[in-house]
């Protein structure tokens, strides 16, 4: 009963609790995605044969006024998905969070 009792307190004391943590994958997308396109669009970011949304946006500026699709498909996928991660840590962490519900 004491060894369990002890490692019952070790695992509280190393684990963060776990309902607390749902949700944080979608966090990290959501903030790190503008970063890195940012980054990408000003010239600071990934290398180019890797492709990116800041570099797809700054490879099309040139071509702006012939063909806008060239910058407004990235531009809008950017738009979209950066919400899409909003609404889904939300949805997550509502409905894994325990302390929401009573």
């Amino acid at each position: 009963m004491y060894l369990k009792i002890q490692c019952q307190i070790a695992v509280a004391a190393l684990l963060p609790p776990l309902p607390r943590r749902k949700g944080h994958g979608a966090y990290g997308i959501r903030r790190r995605l503008p970063a890195e396109a940012g980054l990408s669009f000003i010239g600071i970011g990934v290398n180019p044969p890797t492709p990116s949304w800041g570099q797809m946006i700054i490879d099309g500026l040139g071509v702006l006024r012939s063909v806008p699709h060239i910058v407004m498909a990235p531009a809008t996928a950017l738009m979209l998905t950066v919400p899409s991660f909003n609404f889904l840590g939300d949805g997550l962490r509502d409905a894994l969070n325990l302390w929401m519900k009573n």
